[in-house]
C-alpha cells in the first residue's frame, strides 16, 4: 500500500486520518467503493469505472 506498518495502524486506531491515496488503494484491493469503506453506503459493489 505504501506505508509502512506504524501508519497502518494509525489509520486503523484513527489516530491518524488516512489519505485518499491510501482509500483508493484499499477500495481496488477489497474491490468495494470508498464510500462503503468510510460507511457512507452498505453496498460493497464497486461503481463503474470511467
Amino acid at each position: 500500500m505504501g506505508t509502512t506498518y506504524q501508519y497502518y495502524q494509525k489509520y486503523e486506531s484513527g489516530k491518524r486520518p488516512i489519505p485518499v491515496d491510501r482509500l483508493e488503494i484499499l477500495a481496488d484491493f477489497y474491490q468495494t467503493s470508498v464510500d462503503y469503506l468510510l460507511g457512507r453506503t452498505p453496498v460493497k459493489k464497486p461503481y463503474p469505472k470511467k
